[in-house]
Parts: C-alpha cells; structure tokens; sequence
C-alpha cells in the first residue's frame, strides 16, 4: 500500500504547476489543469482513468485550461471502461444460460438488466473542486463540447469530508461528506482573492460592492495509519510466525503454548506489545497564495493554526489530531522567501517538511526558459533541427540545475514525496525529470548517428539542384515574414504533437494565428526563446510576441482549434497588448468568452469579435455590423487586403479561408473538412494551401466517418486548387512522427508539417524537397500507434451537439 505526492509539472513558458496526490487506493487527485495536463500524463507514463478528483486552487488559464480536454478524455475513458465490463458480464450471463437452461437464465438476464439499467445510463465521473465560479465554467462549456452520460459532481467554495461519520449528521451540514475507506479526507480553506474591480464587471452583491473572487488551498488526510509491526518483538516474545501475526496486526490478543515452559502453559500476547502505536493520519497541505493578501488570510486562518506549535496549549490527553508532515507552498518565489514567510513556515515544527512550487517566473525555477517538460516533442524537434534548423526550428532545452537550498526543497516535474510506507517517508525521484530527458537524448543522438541521414544531407547540400535553389534563394529579397506551426496533430493529445495552431508573421512584425488550441501561446513562447538572450532579453521577447499577434482565425467550434485562446487573451491583459484582439470566428466561442468573462473579468474588453458567417457567401448584418471595421485593420496591420470564408463539411460552423495580401500572397487554409472543391474555386491559384491531413491514403472511410481528409484527398484539392506550395497539418496521433506521403510530383512543393516548423521565402523549396531525408529517422516500423489511453479519436463527431453541459441543474 503506497500513498504519495507527486509533481507533475512546475511552472515555466509551456506549462504551469500541476500536482498528483496519490491515495493507497490508487486512485488520483489531480491539483490543477492547465494547459497541457493530458501531454504531461502520456509524457510521463500516468494513467488518466486512475484520476478520479480534479481540485482547482483559482480560475484562470493555468488552472483550468486543460479541464475541458480532461472531462472530454475522462469519459472516453470511462466508457470503454464500461463498454468492457459489460461485456464481461454479458459473457458470463451467456454462460449461466448454456449451463442452467434458458429458463432459468432468462430470468437471471432480465434481474440483472433491471439491475443495472440505471447504472449504465450515468457513468460514474469525475469530481471537481474550486472556487465560485467553477460550475459556470464547466456549464459555459456546453457552447462547443458534450458528454451526455458522463456524470460530474462539482463543489464550490467550503468543503469538508468527514473521516467516517454518520451519514444523518452529515446530511444536516452543507458541503460535508463522509469519506470512503481507502481515500484521502479532503478539506478546502477558503480564501478571496479581492473584490473584482474591472470596468466590463458588473455583477454586484446586494449591498452594491464588488463581487469577491475565491482562491482555495486543501487539507488532504490519510485515514488512521495502523502501526508498525515490530517483527523482531514478535520473535523475542516467541510468537510463532503464521495466522497470529496477522491477528495481532488487526489489534487483537493471541493465546499461544509458552515454547520455554516445559509443562506447555500459555502465553497470552496484547497487539500493542509488538504494534507500534496507530496514527491518526497524516495531513498534506497545498497552499495557494499569489498576493500577500490571500498569505495573510491563510496566515489567519484557524484550519492551519491547529497545527502550529503553541507550547501555552499543550494537547488535552486523548486528542489524536493527525499530524501534519508537507506542506508545499504555490506562491511566487519572492513571497515564499520573505522574513516573515519564514517565520511562520517555523512556526509548523522542524519534522514539517515545504515543498516549493513557484508560480511565477523565477530564475529559481528549473523549467522556466530551459528544459520543456514535454520531452519526446522537444528531442524530436531537435532530431529534426540536424538536418535543417532554418526548417525545423529547434527551442532551446537545456536541463539547468537545481538550485541548493536550506530548510525546504523547490519542485521539479516527477518529483516524489512518499507518505506510506511510513519507513521510507520523504523526497524521492528528485532527478528522475533530467534523467527522463537524458534518456531520451541519447536514444535520439544514436538514432541520428545510425540513420545516415546528416551524410544524405550532405550529399544533397553538394547537389546541382540545392545550389540553383539556393541561389534563387539568395537573389530574393530578405524577408521576415514566416510561417510558424505550433501545433500539427489531430484532436486526441500526442505527446509528439500539439493541437492545432499556426502563427503567420508578416515583413512588418504583426502576425495573425490560424486557429489556437490548447498550448499554443506556450509553444510560441517556447519558439521565440533563445540560448544566447539574457533573462530580461527573453521576457521582452515573451512581450513583444504577444503584442504583435494582432488576430487570430478559428476555423470551427471543436476545443482542439480554440481553447488556446484563453491564455492569449489573460496573457495581453497582462502584457498590455495594446488594442484589442480581432477574433473572427464562429458564434459558439463567442458565446462561451461571455459566459468566461463572467468567470475570469480580466479578458472583457480584449477582444473584438467577428462571426466568421460574415465572410461567408451568406453573409448577413445581424452578424457582420463591424466588418467594415475589422477589415480595416486587417489592411493596416496586417496588410491583408481580403478574406473571403468558405462553408466546409465537418461540424456546425466550419469554415475554410483565403486571405489576400498577406506577406505570402494569397493564402487558404482549410481547417478541419472532407474535402471541398468549391474551397479550391474560391483559392485558385493560391501561393500557399495549408490543408488537414488527418489520415493516411486507405482510410478513406475512417475519414469520411470523421469528417476529414487524406493525404491523398488533400492533394487533390491542392491539384484542383492550382495552388504552388501544399503545406499538410493536423495528423492523426496514430503517425505522431511521420505520415506517409506520396512523392513530390514536381508541380507544387509539398511539405509536411511539424511543431516548430518555420517556413520562410528563402527555405520554403529547401523544405519541400528534404522530406525523404527526413524519413530515415522514422523507419516504418518505429511507426507507433497511438499511445493514449483511449484509442479513437471519436472526440471530435460527439462536440458540436450540447448535453450534460446544457443541464445546469445537475452540476
């Protein structure tokens, strides 16, 4: 029976603090959601059907960006899990009914359908904890996502569980539940974060003021720990091994013949003469303070005074408080390290362990600009820079170390703290994030030393045809316009490949986001980072590339193509972006950012929206009456002349584009689609088609299913399209390194997409002919399939209809 506290990640330019609180059980509690969350757990091998309570300690991007993805993978998982059970039973009914008779058996069916009837129409789900505000964010989700039979129970604000109990007790008493054997006992302190003071605000209490805005920390309680057993007493006092032993552990008396006493009297033994006295648990507590404000009121707070140490109030005899032994602190570094911070830490005993999980940018924090905690992505892309880091831009990732400290231990990813057994208590893993890396690292350096690939690269740096590209290149005017890809894979999380998003920077610095799903503003941010840049060189980076994406275009309503723009918005709040983000795009997310705003006030007034039906071919002013306005600025910072939407066939509200005037020409995208010849009429002649490419040529029928394309399929378009490069994105994560292409036909360039990929005048035909090349780090049969927990990308054909989402009475 082990129980432990685990980091997942810290926090850094592509993700944020996240925490596993393992109980004996098995079971997870996973502390934060942020962007990323589900990569993190296919990174480092967690299994997401074992987490069955999410706990947000505030409502914001890096503590809830990853939840609507989680509650999509949650019940997927959850479904299979269920589907298979079902079979089991179904199997052993059929069985009963060959061995007893079909009489017999048939009523034995119908009892055991009644049964069952009502517990197969609701899955049992998943529970989530926070602040006030929680349950609107999970309903506001009900605009682009949907699990009908996937069932959430959800508490906000004050919660305690009650270690046993009677239930007729706890009934009387709001947000307290008895606890399941087994579990850990789950207590919130309440704290508020200040009153909300944004002019777009304007929800009020009855007295006028300002509606208060929660924070949470957490008291999580192992159950009553039973004491050791002291084998070598047992062996002193002759206690013959066997039956006994495990009688005197449950705390009962053993009689036994005396093995000294000849005349075979008997010996009678008490548990507590050989079991070391019962705990009455141990606390861990995760205290979320990012002001001094909320650390005050913490500081204050009776929940956490009763364990501090206060010798004028010694315990009364027989109390058995559980003892607190970690606390970890999700604070900004310079708060956690202040005079009086460290005082009160003091004030919980020396045998209390901290644990520091920085929420800021610190140069105390490992992951901060350096090592991603997305490794098999990372060392992919610097496979990939080998050959071309012009083409396959390669962000620095460095491992740093971790900095020496006195009286508490800072977090790093994988990072273990071990609460029972209680013989190995304390801090373990504490290197196993750099080794992972290191492990990585090497495997890939042998696999770029093996293929041959840097040789073939070589010989084709010498050939005739490299030279003329080359010096075509060379006579064009130096550009800085580029093409970004930070996301390529499909819907299902990869930890090969990030959900969709392209960055499309023009000559003048602006850029323009091609649809922005979760994790994009941290691979951008991790894009832009530099080995040879100074802290405040790289914080100004971070700046200037949030300032200068001036719009962003989402394709279609599906959460892998827009929950991305949560951080984007926070982050040029915070930035202070300037003038506000043009979003274009369907009227779903439109809905869901008013329903957001009422939970998170800072991005009112951020953004300016467009439904994207007002580009359509059925355009109408009830939805297009600041079009003129948006184009515009589409002219004047972006230098786009047109944009012209395009009805596609994938969910409600798809939308394929072309833009005219951009640094590149003219250029479409198709976002996700089957594909659409009236998209290729519209972008005749386009200089670049950025085109899905969800399967592979042969799964023509899993595509039409799911409404995509294939390779081959897109390339049709492109033929049809006369356009002159064909850029191929959104791979199934069942190709998460390569797919399969056919070969360039010399009509068009044809370049597959990768994370961090930078196409630009001057490499574009470089990256259209180096595929080959590229291929010999991915032999065929290192292909894998895909390696999440639920195997079918079934997410994207059950998103675009509201269910359980729409129900706000049952969250």
């Amino acid at each position: 029976m082990t129980s432990c506290v685990r980091v997942l990640s810290v926090q850094s330019v592509d993700s944020s603090p996240s925490l596993l609180i393992v109980g004996p059980d098995g079971k997870k509690t996973l502390i934060n959601c942020g962007e990323g969350c589900q990569r993190l757990f296919l990174e480092f091998g967690q299994k997401i059907s074992s987490i069955d309570r999410i706990c947000l300690t505030h409502l914001q991007h890096d503590a809830m960006g990853g939840l609507p993805g989680m509650i999509l993978t949650a019940a997927d998982v959850m479904k299979h899990v269920t589907a298979a059970a079902t079979a089991r039973k179904n199997l052993k009914i059929a069985s009963t009914t060959i061995a007893e008779g079909f009489n017999h058996s048939n009523k034995q069916t119908q009892q055991s359908s009644r049964t069952n009837e009502g517990a197969s129409d609701v899955l049992s789900g998943l529970q989530i904890h926070g602040p006030i505000g929680t349950r609107a964010f999970v309903h506001s989700l009900r605009h682009f996502m949907r699990r009908d039979d996937f069932y959430m129970d959800i508490h906000e604000g004050t919660y305690r569980q009650e270690l046993g109990g009677d239930d007729k007790s706890n009934k009387k008493r709001k947000n307290v539940v008895s606890m399941p054997e087994q579990s850990w006992f789950l207590e919130s302190i309440v704290t508020n974060l200040g009153a909300d003071n944004h002019p777009k605000q304007q929800d009020s209490n009855e007295n006028g003021h300002r509606k208060q805005r929660q924070a949470l920390s957490y008291l999580f309680t192992t159950p009553p720990i039973t004491g050791r057993f002291l084998a070598d007493k047992a062996k002193e006092l002759g206690i013959p091994k066997g039956p006994l032993y495990g009688k005197l552990k449950a705390g009962q008396s053993v009689t036994f013949p005396d093995p000294k006493d000849p005349e075979n009297s008997t010996v009678t033994i008490e548990s507590h003469q050989v079991v070391e006295p019962k705990s009455p648990g141990i606390v861990v507590a995760v205290l979320y303070y990012p002001s001094v404000n909320v650390w005050n009121q913490l500081r204050e707070s009776e929940q956490l005074k009763r364990f501090q140490q206060h010798p004028e109030t010694p315990k009364k005899k027989g109390e058995t408080t559980p003892t607190l032994e970690l606390v970890i602190h999700m604070a900004p570094f310079c708060l956690f390290q202040a005079i009086d911070n460290e005082a009160w830490r003091t004030s919980f005993g020396n045998n209390v362990q901290h644990l520091v999980v920085g929420t800021d940018h610190s140069p105390h924090n490992i992951d901060n600009t350096s090592l991603s905690a997305f490794h098999s992505a990372s060392v992919g892309t610097w496979m990939r820079s080998q050959l071309s880091s012009a083409v396959y831009h390669r962000p620095n990732d460095h491992p740093s170390e971790v900095p020496v400290s006195s009286g508490y231990t800072i977090a790093v990813p994988l990072l273990e703290y071990l609460v029972i057994p209680r013989g190995k208590r304390g801090f373990q893993n504490s290197d196993a994030f750099v080794q992972h890396w290191q492990l990585l690292r090497d495997e890939a350096q042998t696999i770029v030393t093996k293929s041959g690939c840097l040789e073939e690269f070589s010989r084709f740096q010498q050939s005739m045809q490299f030279q003329k590209d080359n010096e075509c290149s060379h006579h064009r005017q130096e550009s800085p316009a580029e093409i970004l890809f930070t996301g390529t894979g499909s819907a299902i999380p990869c930890k090969y490949r990030n959900v969709s998003g392209i960055v499309v920077k023009m000559d003048n610095g602006n850029a323009i986001m091609l649809d922005c799903g979760e994790g994009t503003v941290g691979q951008l941010l991790r894009a832009q980072l530099k080995d040879d840049e100074d802290r405040a060189c790289k914080n100004n980076g971070s700046v200037q590339t949030i300032k200068s994406i001036k719009a962003v275009w989402i394709s279609h309503p599906h959460a892998d193509h827009h929950l991305g723009i949560l951080r984007l918005l926070s982050e040029r709040r915070a930035y202070g972006g300037g003038d506000p983000l043009l979003l274009i795009a369907p009227p779903n997310l439109g809905r869901f950012l008013k329903e957001y705003e009422q939970v998170v006030p800072e991005i009112a007034g951020t953004y300016n929206f467009l439904d994207c039906r007002s580009l359509g071919p059925d355009a109408s002013s009830s939805f297009s009456e600041n079009l003129s306005d948006v184009q515009q600025r589409l002219k004047s910072e972006l230098g786009i002349l047109s944009c012209d939407a395009i009805p596609v066939a994938h969910c409600q509200n798809s939308f394929a584009v072309v833009f005219h005037g951009t640094s590149f020409g003219s250029l479409a995208y198709s976002g996700d689609c089957r594909p659409s010849m009236v998209f290729a009429e519209v972008a005749q002649n386009a200089d670049i088609l950025i085109h899905e490419a969800t399967f592979a040529d042969g799964l023509e029928a899993d595509a039409v299913m799911k409404r995509h394309c294939t390779v081959g399929e897109a390339l049709k378009v492109a033929e049809k399209m006369k356009a002159k490069t064909l850029l191929l994105t959104h791979f199934s994560q069942r190709y998460p390194k390569i797919p399969p292409l056919p070969t360039n036909n010399g009509v068009m360039d044809i370049i597959p997409a990768f994370d961090f990929m930078k196409i630009t005048h001057q490499n574009m035909s470089l990256a259209s002919q180096i595929t080959p090349i590229l291929r010999l780090l991915y032999p065929d049969e290192d292909n894998e399939e895909d390696d999440n927990e639920v195997a079918t990308s079934a997410i994207e054909a059950a998103m675009d209809v509201p269910g359980l989402f729409a129900q706000k009475d049952l969250l």
